[in-house]
């Protein structure tokens, strides 16, 4: 029983991340106009935020345990290695471990090298999601889960983009009386 509540901890986990990709990837594509312009510190701050925290999330998701069955991730549930992604999660475990959850002094004063090395695409980002959201809707029957994450993700996806409009349309009505 202990391992399907931990199962769903790590799904709640993933999917709350990936909300965060979706709703990042929806606010950049409103990054022009007069809304924009007035609030353009805001907005960076929304966006910087949540494209940390989901990297932070999907770094989490990737995580190795240093002890066996202290940290929930794939490998909790999972004894084998992704080969593919080796390098993807290296770097966005670099990310987390040296930028995000620590500044490491020496990664901190040579930034721009760092994040040159380890810097990562939107697609490759979603390459990694799309991965774990695989991996985990083929183990998901072994915890007692039943839905499809796949589908899942996908209304995810739509929902975030509607949400954001809806909400969207509230702020700019309330910014043309401004």
């Amino acid at each position: 029983m202990a391992q399907a509540e931990e199962f769903e901890i790590l799904i709640e986990n993933l999917l709350f991340s990936y909300r965060q990709l979706c709703l990042n990837e929806i606010m950049h594509e409103k990054v022009d106009g007069d809304f924009y312009n007035k609030f353009i510190p805001t907005w960076n701050i929304i966006l910087i935020s949540l494209e940390k925290d989901y990297l932070l999330g999907l770094a989490k998701i990737f995580e190795v345990p240093k002890r066996f069955k202290e940290t929930i991730s794939i490998y909790y549930f999972l004894d084998y290695k992704l080969s593919d992604y080796d390098e993807l999660i290296e770097r966005i475990t670099n990310l987390r471990n040296k930028m995000f959850a620590h500044l490491d002094v020496k990664r901190m004063l040579a930034r721009e090298e760092f994040l040159r090395e380890n810097s990562m695409s939107i697609n490759e980002v979603k390459s990694l999601f799309n991965i774990a959201i695989e991996i985990v809707d083929q183990i998901k029957g072994n915890f007692g889960f039943n839905q499809d994450l796949k589908q899942i993700s996908n209304q995810i996806s739509k929902d975030v983009r509607s949400e954001f409009d809806e909400w969207l349309k509230v702020f700019q009505k309330g910014f043309t009386k401004l």
